[in-house]
């Protein structure tokens, strides 16, 4: 990113990084030893803040280490998008400069429910809802946001399945049908379906 804003011409030397290797780590959404390894040593060198972890796996894994190590450093994500982290009272140190999935979710479902009315000329029916979501902070995040959308005259989560990130295609498919056909047999429609992963 640094190497693009100077090509741009558009930063000059307000640019430059200057840290020394072992303070720069890429998770790639990895969640791993070497992730923790790195905060472990972050922490020790005596950073006044984290930047970066964009994954929400990763914000939340780097979290929970500074949780662990007892250290009050902030950390600042512009990616992470969990609505796990919306209670500051919970995450206190945590800083984001992108929407809240609470909020994406909200409105996805809010058009979903619109868009559903409209197809089946009834706009009281706020229908219902099968929930696919990852075992991970932005899928669990992503499906209770779903479970709460009812609070708001949302649709109502009837079937629910989860899987782990990373699990083959073929076995998510077996998810999506099963949690559909529960869906079906509590309700004679189809549900809108909703993956979180």
């Amino acid at each position: 990113a640094l190497d693009d804003a100077r090509q741009g011409d558009w930063c000059d030397s307000k640019c430059e990084l200057d840290l020394p290797p072992e303070l720069i780590f890429e998770a790639n959404g990895t969640v791993d030893e070497a992730l923790l390894a790195f905060v472990q040593r972050a922490v020790q060198t005596g950073v006044v803040a984290i930047l970066g972890a964009d994954w929400s796996r990763v914000a939340d894994a780097v979290d929970s280490e500074l949780r662990r190590l007892n250290v009050s450093l902030p950390l600042m994500s512009s990616g992470s998008t969990t609505g796990s982290f919306d209670s500051a009272a919970t995450h206190p140190n945590f800083l984001r400069t992108v929407y809240s999935d609470s909020d994406g979710v909200r409105a996805l479902l809010a058009d979903l429910v619109a868009r559903q009315g409209a197809a089946e000329n009834n706009t009281n029916d706020t229908g219902s809802l099968a929930v696919i979501a990852s075992r991970e902070p932005y899928g669990t995040g992503c499906a209770n946001n779903a479970k709460d959308a009812v609070s708001w005259g949302g649709p109502k989560v009837i079937a629910e399945a989860t899987f782990e990130s990373g699990e083959n295609v073929s076995a998510i498919r077996s998810h999506v049908r099963e949690v559909i056909e529960q869906a079906r047999s509590l309700r004679q429609s189809q549900p809108m379906v909703l993956v979180c992963a």
